[in-house]
Order: C-alpha cells, then sequence, then structure tokens
C-alpha cells in the first residue's frame, strides 16, 4: 500500500471525530441562542434609589443597647469545675530511646 492511503487511514476518524465536535458545538449554541430563559421581573420596590442620607436615630438606639463589661463576665458562675491531671506514662526504655 502506498504511504498516501496509509496516513489518510489515520487521519479520517480524527476528522470525522472533529466534524462531530464542530457540529455539536453549533447545534448547542443554536439551542442556547434559540432558548433564552425569561429575563426575571424587577420590582418596583427594588427599582427604586437608595436614600444616601444615614438616619442618626439608628446609631443612637445601637448606642444605648446594653453592653457587657469583662466585670460582668467574672460575675458568672461556672457551670462545672473540671480538673486535669498530669500522668507519666512513658516507660523507661521509651524515655532512654529519646536521650
Amino acid at each position: 500500500m502506498p504511504e498516501g492511503k496509509l496516513i489518510n487511514k489515520k487521519i479520517l476518524p480524527i476528522l470525522i471525530l472533529m466534524i462531530i465536535i464542530a457540529i455539536t458545538w453549533i447545534g448547542w449554541d443554536i439551542y442556547k441562542a434559540l432558548n433564552k430563559g425569561i429575563e426575571p421581573t424587577v420590582l418596583e420596590e427594588q427599582a427604586r434609589p437608595l436614600n444616601p442620607l444615614i438616619d442618626q436615630g439608628v446609631f443612637d438606639r445601637l448606642a444605648k443597647r446594653l453592653t457587657l463589661e469583662d466585670e460582668d463576665f467574672v460575675k458568672i458562675p461556672p457551670i462545672r469545675k473540671i480538673k486535669f491531671e498530669v500522668q507519666s506514662s512513658s516507660t523507661a526504655s521509651a524515655e532512654k530511646s529519646l536521650r
């Protein structure tokens, strides 16, 4: 068999695959273009302009709120006390190998 025909037989599956991919890609783009979703409606409340002035009353109410200081946390009794004991669990051979 001549060399030219052998190369064509090797390239043919790649060309077919590329054509299938290109057709699928174009078909997908056409499908997406024709089936655009419905654009969401914007409520009038969402579209109204915002007031750029800051309500100072909000800041006054925040300042009047109860705040806790560090001393207040000391007055709270603990729920329970946990006692931790350190125990030596190493053996003589382990201590010897660490030295």
